[in-house]
């Protein structure tokens, strides 16, 4: 049933971007990302959920030369494909995914190089919280630049991002997968978690600091929610206008023609002149504001 879900949602991530065309709701959707799951849930299925494979069980030649070639393939994807290419959504995501796979299968025995390498407590620290980076990158990414508009220099204000997801990670990841401080939301997938954090022996204080924390990353989550409804609206803005750009160039284009009979006489300056007014004037009212600019400023 796996298999058959993993070969169903790559299918299905073809399918919809030969209709579509369009790379994020491909990515973005759950259905044909759900091999990205299910290969995971394979390789679980395989190794009957253990985390390490004794050398014993395993070997080590064929498992090595494995590795090795899943890097090597991975570095090759990485470094020549990206989001904006049709055999990424046709294949290549399929197949680096599997490789992947592949490459987690080989790390996880004992004796094998690529074990040791993985296992390097300066790797395992960042992998543990990699999932909390992951869970941060967009929320920041959103919202921290609205605060950030006074601050010219580029390199600063992603220096600044990077550090509040390097400390938003840090505090998850100690309360919600370590649980080093006792939470009412969020620790717990039972209803009945609010009540008997309620009902314990936390002095007063830090269940009213307890719940003011939930209630503020709950809050935050709602930020985040409306960051994406805002970045997909956004994105509809600017292929409006886009379009719109396109056809005044087209006019432009049209209206500027050298004649091509006798007696066929170009359009007027005056003309031309409110073409290229009307292009300019194109009204832009979102954050991507400066690619669609420089469309504008091309046909003048």
């Amino acid at each position: 049933m796996l298999a058959f879900l993993t070969l169903v949602s790559a299918a299905g991530m073809a399918a919809l971007y030969w209709f579509e065309q369009d790379p994020s709701h491909v990515y973005y959707l759950v259905s044909t990302r759900l091999f990205s799951f299910t290969f995971g849930a394979l390789l679980s299925y395989i190794h009957e959920g253990k985390l390490l494979l004794p050398e014993r069980e395993s070997g080590s030649v064929i498992p090595n030369a494995l590795s090795l070639l899943c890097l090597g393939a991975l570095g090759w994807m990485f470094t020549t494909f990206n989001g904006t290419q049709a055999e990424v959504y046709y294949m290549m995501m399929f197949i680096s995914s599997f490789v992947m796979m592949l490459l987690l299968s080989c790390s996880i025995r004992e004796g094998v190089g690529i074990h040791y390498i993985f296992s390097f407590k300066g790797f395992t620290f960042f992998g543990k919280r990699s999932f909390s980076y992951y869970l941060w990158f967009y929320p920041i990414h959103l919202i921290a630049p609205t605060f950030l508009r006074g601050i010219d220099e580029q390199w600063l204000a992603v220096g600044i991002q990077f550090v509040l997801i390097f400390v938003m990670a840090e505090i998850t990841y100690q309360l919600f997968e370590r649980d080093r401080f006792v939470l009412p939301i969020g620790q717990a997938h039972s209803p009945y978690n609010l009540t008997a954090y309620g009902k314990s022996n936390l002095p007063k204080g830090m269940k009213q600091f307890g719940l003011v924390f939930s209630l503020m990353y709950v809050i935050c989550i709602g930020l985040a929610g409306l960051g994406f409804a805002q970045e997909k609206n956004q994105n509809s803005a600017v292929q409006e206008v886009e379009e719109k750009i396109r056809q005044n160039q087209a006019l432009l284009q049209e209206t500027t023609a050298e004649p091509t009979t006798e007696g066929t006489t170009t359009i007027s300056n005056e003309i031309k002149a409110n073409v290229e007014q009307q292009v300019k004037q194109t009204p832009i009212t979102f954050c991507r504001r400066l690619s669609v600019i420089s469309l504008c400023e091309q046909t003048s």
